[in-house]
């Protein structure tokens, strides 16, 4: 517990510190692309990696343009228990 209280501190020590004067922002994201994580598998360019399961969802793939919003930069998460 007092390791989590010293991380808590530290963090709103640090915002305090490098964010006191700088008023709010927002993000605006210009491309769908960026903002829906735009990924292409490694084991599509890298050709040690190729076999049947490396191309098992090509289909799904590109019909979604290659694009995961579910792991947008701003708003995405990947579950950890996988």
């Amino acid at each position: 517990m007092v390791f989590m209280a010293r991380i808590l501190f530290l963090g709103s020590l640090s915002k305090k510190v490098f964010c006191k004067d700088t008023g709010y922002l927002g993000v605006i994201v210009l491309g769908d692309s960026v903002a829906a994580h735009f990924h292409i598998p490694p084991e599509w360019l890298t050709a040690r990696l190729f076999s049947d399961k490396a191309f098992k969802n090509i289909a799904f793939m590109v019909e979604n343009e290659m694009d995961w919003p579910q792991l947008s930069l701003f708003t995405g998460y990947l579950r950890s228990s996988r």
